[in-house]
């Protein structure tokens, strides 16, 4: 139910009004006035919901009653229709200025009294309806805001218990040097020392030039050695970072300690048991680099002579038979002598005492060259070759690596392959992939484990072939991988029983090179190269 005051001071309008206002709703409550000090008494124990005013009236004239209701807190709110038989633009102006809400001149028209009555009453509605979700906002906000200081005192006491039980020391200080929190931890190290370590610390942050307001400042960390209230020396991580206390607005410094004396004694057991294993390992080198020497000495007479009467250089040989053993002695000289060699190479490459030479290079020449010995060292070989790639393909890589790696690939690929099969070699180029280099045997294929094995330093495994492969160190493999490796690239070898094995060369996209621009590194010659 609403209730609309009338207020006029002619009987026959206020009749009319009444009328009107009455059209609105069956529940309105009208209640007419003759003067607008009469509807100012009446506002001290009724709050109406819609003001229908004259303007020109004796003793308090329309404008007058306005500033008075607007003077009011209960109903400052009000919607106020001004009704006036003057046609002066004036009039209007100064009704809206007083605070009206509408103006209607006289004489009304009943339908858009009706309907500019209407939209007043449902803009107090409305008015009243935020007030009332206004006021149930206020208390659950202040509910809210309670519930939300008791769960901040509650995470207070939760965080202090944490800190309390954590190893690491913990306390906060502000930058008058006043402690606000420390924890167990920082009590039991430091004890009274605290407030002299505090000292310490905030006239180191100001001749650093450290300001706490900087609330969003770099965190710092560093590693101290400090001496605690037993006496005994202890190295701490320590970590500084500023905050603003949510209930005094101060700026703060929160330093946490993490107490890092073991970690740091087994880093430095490590550092000498490291040193004591590369001294070792280096000693282990050299040894080898030494006895290979010694070995390779006597074994150069061995192949040179066996050499000489192998190929009856001063003459024939009387017995077909003592040629038959120079052979063979010729050809152990020769696979001791490579067995010597890789040891050799392995022990550079494993200590980085080689040196990367890379060079715009043509692969084919290189490939070439690999397979040409491959081919001599396994003499009498019946296996055939298969090969789809592009030989006149520019790479940036050091040709001896290259060609030492293939070797060591194309010889096992010699010796394991079945006489009737071929050893297929082909290639990929691609801007994602870079070069890679396929070379594919048939036979039994090699289960994981045994890939493992293979490709690890004198991992020695045994192939179900129908071949006779011949026994080595176990480095031909290892070597090649590390040759790749030293270079940006790598060597993979993949197989599965009865699948045969794919050995695959990957060089990086940065080795490419176009053909038209040596020094090009990586540009241009993708696609698939056949």
């Amino acid at each position: 139910m609403a209730v609309i005051f009338v207020v006029d001071d002619r009987e026959t309008n206020r009749k009319i009004l009444t009328r009107l206002a009455q059209q609105l709703s069956e529940n309105n409550e009208v209640l007419a006035y003759s003067s607008g000090l009469e509807a100012v008494e009446a506002l001290e124990n009724i709050t109406p919901d819609l003001v229908v005013t004259d303007y020109s009236m004796p003793g308090m004239n329309g404008a007058e009653f306005i500033h008075e209701m607007r003077a009011r807190e209960e109903t400052k709110d009000i919607p106020i229709i001004v009704v006036s038989t003057y046609e002066d633009r004036s009039y209007r102006l100064r009704s809206f200025e007083a605070g009206a809400t509408d103006f209607l001149r006289t004489p009304i028209d009943h339908f858009e009294f009706l309907a500019r009555a209407r939209n007043c009453l449902e803009l107090r509605r409305q008015h009243l309806l935020l007030e009332d979700r206004a006021s149930h906002l206020e208390v659950e906000l202040t509910a809210a805001r309670a519930e939300h200081e008791k769960a901040l005192r509650d995470n207070a006491q939760r965080i202090a218990a944490v800190a309390d039980a954590t190893p690491a020391i913990i306390y906060s200080v502000d930058q008058e040097g006043q402690v606000s929190f420390a924890n167990d931890a920082a009590a039991h190290f430091f004890g009274d020392l605290l407030e002299q370590r505090v000292a310490t610390q905030i006239s180191e942050w100001a001749s650093e030039g450290q300001n706490f307001s900087k609330e969003k400042s770099a965190k710092r960390t560093l590693e101290e050695t400090l001496q605690g209230k037993d006496g005994i020396t202890r190295t701490f991580l320590t970590r500084h970072s500023r905050y603003r206390d949510p209930e005094t607005g101060r700026h703060m410094m929160l330093v946490a300690m993490t107490d890092i004396s073991e970690r740091k004694e087994m880093e430095e057991e490590l550092a000498v048991a490291r040193d004591g294993a590369e001294a070792a390992s280096r000693t282990k080198s050299e040894f080898l680099s030494n006895i290979s020497h010694e070995l390779r000495t006597p074994l150069h007479l061995v192949i040179g002579f066996s050499s000489l009467v192998v190929n009856e250089i001063h003459g024939p040989v009387g017995d077909n038979k003592y040629q038959d053993y120079a052979a063979e002695i010729l050809s152990a000289g020769k696979r001791l002598e490579k067995i010597i060699n890789n040891m050799i190479r392995y022990s550079s490459i494993e200590f980085d005492e080689v040196e990367l030479h890379l060079e715009p290079l043509t692969f084919g020449d290189v490939y070439d060259q690999a397979k040409r010995e491959a081919m001599s060292d396994n003499y009498g070989t019946e296996v055939q070759f298969t090969e789809k790639f592009d030989p006149e393909l520019r790479l940036k890589i050091d040709f001896e690596l290259t060609r030492q790696a293939l070797y060591e690939v194309i010889s096992n690929a010699l010796t394991y392959t079945p006489a009737d099969s071929p050893v297929l070699v082909s290639s990929h180029v691609s801007q994602e992939d870079g070069f890679q280099l396929r070379i594919h045997t048939d036979g039994p294929g090699i289960s994981p484990e045994l890939i493992e094995t293979i490709t690890s330093p004198f991992g020695i495994g045994v192939v179900d072939t129908k071949t006779k492969g011949r026994q080595g160190v176990g480095l031909g493999l290892p070597l090649a991988i590390r040759m790749m490796e030293t270079q940006g690239g790598n060597l993979e070898v993949e197989s599965a029983p009865d699948q045969g094995v794919d050995i695959v060369f990957r060089f990086p996209a940065s080795c490419v090179l176009a053909k038209e621009d040596d020094e090009g590194v990586g540009e241009a010659l993708w696609g698939q190269a056949q």
